[in-house]
């Protein structure tokens, strides 16, 4: 049976909103924290890309300044200051993101330093004030200067981090931050979402966007709605197989090209390591005996020596080499380093 929207809202958003999906446990926690008058200092919102973290945090920014009128732990997302607050128009909401040249998608040092300075002054609109860091920050003086924001901010002063890497943060940073995780949805619940809500007509259809998105519905939506974006997608994940299967020669030149990507594409680089580890976990998954309904379309990897063991020796290598690069290790030396650990696949004549 086909996922039914409307029961859906009704289950599972019984009085608020906020119609985001998947994250009713940080919705409902964020909700607690307004109706009790004690919204945290700084936050930190973790989760994979297109999960919906920047929409969580806009709706809780609604949530405080363009509440219902029946329910103030809910926007009224039809209230003038709900559509400013999504425009970036409202002036006590400031979104922090990487500068226009930034070619590493990360919050330069002069940026937190400007907002900082500004944060001396009293809300404009009302008597509190949201800032929603939603890139990386780039340097170590980025890192300190946040830090000091955190360990003196204004008491009118609420700061959300946005992230898919925590530990990229020093544990001075994430001491101070309240987490909220956000987790993908099951792969069946989100492609019955992507019908219902019809964004795709075939649940088939469907199933294979949830499954590549990762069950993230931002994600989902941006493989729907730009084509070149699946485009970019499959290549990726051709490659991926391809150097699975490759020597070490094919595979040093490889990392030759991500680790130069590195330099002006940051996230385009982790995000195609994240699609190595979800490859790999899949292969791992197959091992297991999985179904082909809940892993990856990896023809290949069947055919070939995988087994568990290579499986869990390749997670480790890409696992380390992304810790190592959000180290700012040399990047050539960490992905070399994952293509040497990462066990060849050979297939089986």
């Amino acid at each position: 049976m086909l996922f039914d929207d409307a029961d859906y809202r009704k289950e599972k958003h019984p009085s608020n909103n906020w119609d985001i999906f998947g994250a009713d446990t940080a919705v409902e926690t964020l909700r607690a924290h307004i109706a009790s008058g004690l919204i945290n200092r700084s936050y930190m919102f973790i989760g994979p890309s297109g999960v919906g973290k920047s929409r969580l945090a806009m709706r809780f920014a609604q949530s405080v300044f363009a509440p219902l009128a029946n329910d103030p732990t809910s926007p009224d997302l039809n209230n003038e200051t709900a559509h400013r607050i999504e425009a970036g128009e409202f002036g006590d909401i400031h979104f922090i993101t990487a500068s226009e040249d930034s070619k590493t998608g990360r919050t330069k040092t002069t940026d937190i330093r400007q907002f900082i300075r500004s944060a001396d002054l009293k809300p404009f609109n009302s008597k509190h004030r949201f800032v929603i860091f939603e890139a990386d920050i780039a340097s170590e003086a980025g890192r300190s200067a946040t830090l000091k924001f955190l360990e003196e901010p204004p008491s009118d002063t609420t700061l959300i981090i946005i992230t898919d890497s925590p530990s990229s943060f020093p544990a001075t940073i994430r001491s101070r931050c309240y987490d909220i995780v956000l987790r993908p949805l099951p792969q069946e619940t989100l492609a019955a979402i992507l019908v219902s809500e019809d964004l795709v007509k075939e649940i088939d259809t469907a199933s294979e966007y949830a499954l590549l998105a990762g069950g993230c519905y931002g994600k989902a939506v941006s493989l729907i709605n730009d084509p070149s974006f699946m485009m970019t997608l499959k290549v990726i994940m051709d490659d991926v197989e391809k150097y699975s299967l490759a020597v070490l020669e094919a595979r040093l030149e490889y990392s030759d090209s991500l680790s130069k990507a590195w330099r002006n594409d940051r996230d385009t680089v982790l995000e195609t390591i994240g699609y190595w580890e979800r490859w790999w976990h899949d292969a791992l998954l197959l091992t297991t005996g999985a179904t082909e309904n809940n892993i990856w379309h990896i023809p290949r990897a069947g055919d070939s020596n995988l087994d568990t063991e290579m499986a869990v020796r390749a997670l480790t290598a890409i696992q380390s080499a992304r810790e190592d690069l959000l180290e700012n290790v040399n990047p050539r030396l960490s992905i070399d380093q994952m293509m040497i650990d990462i066990p060849q696949l050979v297939i089986n004549r």
